[in-house]
């Protein structure tokens, strides 16, 4: 409370000499910390000039502070029965009643008929409306909250306050509609605000609008201000709708506040994120780098930082990253850890040491069948067909949805297509014909001679799905491969490549159909093409057989010498066209 109208007000009380000396006297106490002696001269202030509402709300305030709760209440009602029209009294008196009713419940009462009575003598005065609003709240009467807060806007449609409040009321009155209203109308007048574009988004949302949702974010104003933790939540919510680069500026922004915390792990977490969405591989690893010796445990960032050095083909460095933190008995955390370093050991070479930490991850039941399939592929990949089937069947016993596609993963990541056709055809016999089974499935089949039944699942397949790029390639390259419904081959094919214009597989999909149909011309374009797009031995073995067809015999075998500089499957029969051609 300020004291220039209650000095004022004793000033004028001339008959009570005593008043100004007892309640200056009283202030200056307070302010030395002697509340005691402070309100005994309060109290004769008020006694020398009982008719005065100010000094009354002056000793109301100090009791209320004091602690005398009820002692206040009855000052501020006498000083509100002392002057019931007069606005500063009655606001006064509101906002003391507001902090008595902290204590005392039954005062909430007297405080909203003031903000009240306030409301009906000035509607344009922004304190009562926004306490009398804020008063409707702690009550939960939503509506008549909205209500007031809108009324106030009719005044004061500048006022970001206002406008935070009227959405508030709404959407804990579960006035969903009239709140995304609000919240636009408040945006036209405050585009900056990220509170506010956040919970429209989340409203749109919700009901199904996930353009409209993306939107309101994306258009932010980069000029914007707030505290790194909002900028932060807008990032992560950009993520989510993959707006990556306007997420990376959002997040940058947080962690260049200057409330920000420089080593904050969700922000250095979520950045590595977005940076890895990017393709931005090296900077994402120095920022989960920088995590990790923060939080040396934290299992998402490890995981993470494995797959960029997987991706790198940095196997040493991640049996590195993962043995110290393997030490002790695996837990669940810990198993997920030992399954990536397993990975790693089998692409050193060191398939026992894997097959050990597999073993040891099959014991927690977090990872169990994780570990198992893994087993079998490593013992596969060793040759040892008969050990990996002993833990195929180990793995498969409950006949479980789950468990039958781990088997039928682990033997098609080692191309044991026919030791993968009974799981899938166990997943079909007992009804669970989702797309993937089919794609495995026509797979298997293709990659064992069984093409009459691969064409049959890869149809069944395109009826669900007909705009599936892969689908649509598979078989329109198995019919151009084997020179059979060309035409059909070649516009499935088409279709493919429309659906993703720059996949170097289907591009050489399209060009191979040309081929076969003796489109010389149009092959050698999109084969070409296919060569820029992706590095591939049988690509290149492809242009070379174009090359052929069209008697450039050097231009075939320079294409013939790159592919077998892969190291690839197609290498001997390569080599034989090189020898046909007669060229070394």
């Amino acid at each position: 409370m300020t004291i220039v109208v209650q000095v004022s007000a004793v000033a004028n009380a001339q008959t009570a000499g005593e008043a100004p000396y007892h309640f200056a006297l009283g202030k200056i106490l307070i302010d030395e910390g002697a509340y005691a002696e402070a309100g005994d001269h309060l109290e004769k202030a008020v006694a020398a000039v009982p008719d005065d509402p100010y000094l009354r709300i002056e000793y109301a305030d100090y009791l209320l502070n004091s602690g005398a709760v009820e002692a206040a209440t009855v000052e501020l009602a006498t000083a509100r029965s002392l002057a019931p029209d007069d606005p500063r009294v009655l606001k006064a008196v509101g906002q003391l009643q507001l902090q008595a009713a902290r204590r005392r419940a039954e005062v909430f009462d007297q405080a909203r008929t003031a903000f009240e009575r306030l409301r009906s003598m000035d509607p344009g005065d922004l304190e009562v409306m926004s306490t009398l609003g804020r008063i409707y709240l702690s009550e939960e009467r939503f509506a008549e909250a909205a209500e007031v807060f809108r009324q106030a806007l009719g005044y004061w449609p500048q006022s970001r306050t206002l406008h935070g409040s009227l959405i508030d009321a709404l959407l804990r009155s579960g006035a969903m509609t009239e709140a995304e209203t609000a919240i636009e109308d408040s945006l036209r007048v405050h585009p900056a605000s990220i509170r506010a574009r956040l919970t429209l988004s989340g409203l749109r949302r919700r009901r199904g609008d996930r353009t409209g949702a993306a939107e309101v974010l994306s258009s932010t104003p980069r000029e914007s201000g707030g505290e790194s933790a909002l900028f932060r939540q807008l990032a992560g919510a950009l993520y989510e709708f993959e707006l990556f680069s306007e997420a990376l500026y959002w997040l940058d922004r947080s962690l260049d506040a200057s409330d920000a915390d420089p080593a904050e792990p969700r922000g250095l977490f979520l950045r590595a994120l977005l940076l890895t969405a990017q393709g931005r591989r090296e900077e994402a690893r120095a920022d989960l780098e920088r995590l990790l010796q923060i939080e040396p445990d934290r299992t998402e960032a490890l995981q993470l930082l494995v797959r960029h050095l997987f991706a790198a083909g940095q196997w040493s460095a991640v049996a590195e990253l993962l043995e110290p933190r393997l030490a002790g008995e695996l837990d669940g955390s810990k198993a997920e850890l030992a399954l990536l370093h397993s990975e790693a050991l089998s692409q050193l070479g060191r398939a026992e040491e894997a097959l050990d930490w597999l073993a040891r991850a099959a014991g927690v039941p977090q990872v169990r069948d994780r570990a198992l399939a893994r087993q079998a592929e490593t013992l596969l990949g060793l040759g040892l067909g008969e050990e990996a089937d002993e833990v195929l069947r180990h793995l498969t016993a409950p006949g479980t949805r789950e468990v039958l596609l781990l088997a039928a993963e682990a033997c098609q990541r080692k191309q044991n297509f026919e030791r993968s056709v009974p799981y899938l055809e166990e997943l079909l016999a007992q009804g669970h014909d989702e797309l993937e089974t089919l794609f495995w499935l026509g797979a298997a089949y293709e990659r064992t001679g069984r093409e009459a039944e691969a064409e049959g699942q890869f149809r069944r397949y395109l009826e669900r799905e007909p705009n599936s790029a892969p689908a649509l390639n598979y078989l329109g390259y198995m019919w151009a491969d084997n020179g059979e419904n060309l035409d059909e081959a070649l516009e499935m094919v088409q279709r493919a490549v429309a659906l993703d214009p720059d996949n170097g597989a289907y591009v050489d999909s399209l060009g191979w159909a040309y081929f076969r149909l003796g489109s010389y011309a149009e092959a050698l374009s999109h084969l070409e093409r296919a060569a820029g797009l992706v590095e591939d031995p049988v690509v290149l073995e492809h242009l070379g057989d174009v090359y052929s067809a069209l008697g450039q015999r050097e231009e075939a075998a320079e294409r013939y010498r790159s592919a077998l500089t892969l190291e690839a499957e197609n290498a001997a029969q390569v080599e034989e066209k090189l020898r046909q051609l007669g060229t070394p």
